[in-house]
């Protein structure tokens, strides 16, 4: 299914056609609440994230992004015992084609499919997933938005070491809540 992902996202950017050469570039700062989780254990954080994405309007209702983002060090929540730290994350960063359609004159909702990377300190390993999610991006100020967005990223099986004998955490998957400030260096209403 990784495989799949990449590849849609691999040919959006080879397709890309003049129609982007009116497109703007954005960036801006974030903070995302994670929830990982197995069968048997869960980790919750806080994630200072960073996204840059380029789109342009594909048609009067859509506009079309590619974006990429980082998110830092966990901050973890909650203090569960010592064992849910397995699931700690260290950091991650991804891929995403972004749709985003206008609601009404300052509200726009957007898709997000994208690929993602995660480095799991504690079980030694980067793991892969996908990712798939809503939002909602609110006009502010001139190209100042306000994203809200709530995703569903789905990692694979994954065990801690390389070993037959170590433990085998399982399917992971977690929930996102995402907050972040996008400037837009060409407004959204153009």
């Amino acid at each position: 299914m990784l495989k799949k992902i990449l590849a849609v996202i691999i040919l959006f950017v080879v397709s890309l056609s003049t129609g982007f050469a009116s497109g703007s570039f954005y960036l801006g700062p974030g903070i995302t609440y994670a929830d990982v989780r197995s069968s048997d254990l869960t980790y919750n954080a806080l994630m200072p994230a960073l996204y840059v994405g380029y789109g342009a309007w594909r048609s009067e209702s859509l506009f079309l992004a590619l974006e990429g983002f980082a998110t830092s060090k966990s901050i973890r929540t909650t203090d569960n015992d010592d064992a849910n730290t397995i699931l700690k994350m260290s950091y991650n960063y991804g891929l995403s084609v972004v749709p985003m359609m206008s609601l009404d004159n300052a509200i726009f909702g957007f898709l997000r499919l994208g690929f993602v990377r995660t480095k799991f300190p504690n079980l030694g390993s980067i793991e892969n997933a996908y990712q798939l999610g809503l939002g909602l991006e609110g006009v502010l100020v001139g190209c100042w938005n306000l994203r809200g967005e709530a995703d569903y990223v789905k990692y694979g099986s994954v065990k801690k070491g390389s070993s037959d004998s170590d433990i085998h955490v399982g399917s992971l998957h977690a929930a996102e809540y995402t907050l972040a400030l996008i400037y837009r260096f060409d407004s959204l209403l153009g």
